[in-house]
């Protein structure tokens, strides 16, 4: 599997970067942009939604700088984090993947996908399955969910066999680099954070949602 280009990626531009005010940010207007977005990694709220769209650049990088940090310590651990952390570019490049994968396509998307795949179709289902066909072990059911997000990367693979100018299409490029990403993201993270903190509880909280989505 190809390593994303995430310079290809559509993210903020460094050159926007470098003219974010320098004024202190107004906390309170920092807070209330922050709680929806905190709500959405953290509560598992509003799944789905993009809810980082309206919010000022000069305020994203620092809501996607503790997102990183929270995501980091309970989820996922962030490939190269030490230098995402300290590079606003890279602050903003990373923390808007991170964000799309966390709060947007798993539920739309992956998870779908993958319970279909592995037929399960309420929290109990899923909970047997992990008993039963992965024998409680967290990187054994890494490994097939992995599956599932590199699933949707050779299918975008595969247009391009289809299509012979797909690969100059900026859209197609993004979403192939986006998920391949995901895929590195992923298979860097520890096992049993990734289903017990993140996966889990989003199918308890949300299996009726993501079940209609396999359909």
């Amino acid at each position: 599997m190809p390593n994303a280009d995430l310079n290809s990626v559509d993210t903020f531009h460094s050159s926007t970067l470098a003219s974010f005010p320098h004024e202190e940010l107004d906390h309170d207007e920092m807070l209330e942009l922050e709680e929806p977005i905190e709500n959405q990694y953290k509560e598992f709220e509003s799944l789905g939604a993009d809810i980082t769209k309206e919010v000022p650049q000069e305020h994203l990088i620092h809501i996607f700088a503790r997102m990183i940090d929270y995501v980091n310590e309970n989820y996922l651990s962030i490939i190269d984090y030490d230098t995402v952390v300290v590079s606003p570019t890279k602050t903003i490049q990373i923390g808007k993947l991170i964000y799309s994968f966390i709060c947007i396509d798993n539920c739309f998307n992956i998870l779908p996908n993958y319970l279909k795949k592995i037929e399960c179709y309420n929290i109990d289902q899923f909970d047997k399955y992990f008993q039963n066909k992965l024998g409680n072990d967290p990187a054994k059911f890494k490994a097939s969910y992995l599956e599932s997000i590199s699933d949707v990367v050779r299918r975008l693979q595969g247009l391009q066999k289809l299509k012979s100018n797909v690969r100059s299409d900026r859209n197609y490029q993004n979403l192939l680099n986006k998920y391949t990403y995901y895929i590195e993201l992923v298979n860097f993270g520890e096992s049993d954070r990734l289903i017990f903190n993140y996966i889990r509880p989003v199918l308890i909280k949300h299996f009726d949602e993501i079940l209609w989505r396999t359909f």
